[in-house]
């Protein structure tokens, strides 16, 4: 796999050899970067199911501050650590090997806040609205952040909670990329 964007563009990283796991695809990847261009740089990364870490690793390369990864597959985060000494990049990056629950849970217990907030959980799940409607996520987004969502286009069981507007909309091949902010940002 390889780096986009930025600073380590071309850089290559390790892909877990889980095959459960699902890389968000570079031209979908290409477009959310595009989109949320000018939010990255300095920013704090929260990278829920990180599998690959394509989305985190792309954020550091183009400039975030730090990324939190979290996975609960042991393989996956091993992985994760792998590639980020493979960038050079271990001081930018943590990664939690937990559940998106007890990461949330953990990272309120911390008071941890971040600017962009990643959810690409498997898509036969229902991980996102899980996660989406649990009471710690919109209070780990800074006031002007985004939750950025990837999901199947073609799963319609995406309920919204009313503590986040939508900003955006994309479809890509099977893939959709759905962009929030906290409502009062928006309105």
């Amino acid at each position: 796999m390889r780096i986009l964007g930025g600073s380590l563009k071309g850089a290559r990283f390790i892909g877990p050899k889980n095959r459960a796991v699902r890389p968000t695809s570079s031209r979908v990847l290409k477009s959310v970067f595009d989109i949320i261009a000018d939010q990255v740089p300095e920013s704090t990364i929260l990278d829920l199911f990180a599998g690959s870490g394509s989305f985190g690793f792309e954020a550091i390369s183009r400039g975030a501050a730090h990324v939190v990864f979290v996975d609960k597959n042991r393989s996956v985060t091993a992985a994760l650590l792998k590639s980020a000494s493979l960038l050079g990049i271990e001081r930018r990056v943590s990664i939690l090997n937990t559940d998106a629950a007890a990461a949330l849970k953990r990272l309120q217990a911390e008071s941890r806040k971040f600017s962009i907030i990643f959810l690409d959980p498997p898509y036969s799940s229902d991980l996102i609205s899980e996660t989406f409607f649990a009471p710690s996520l919109p209070k780990r987004l800074t006031c002007d952040g985004i939750l950025i969502i990837e999901k199947r286009s073609d799963d319609h069981k995406l309920i919204i909670s009313t503590i986040f507007g939508e900003i955006s909309v994309r479809k890509y091949g099977d893939s959709e990329i759905r962009i929030y902010a906290l409502a009062e940002q928006i309105y």
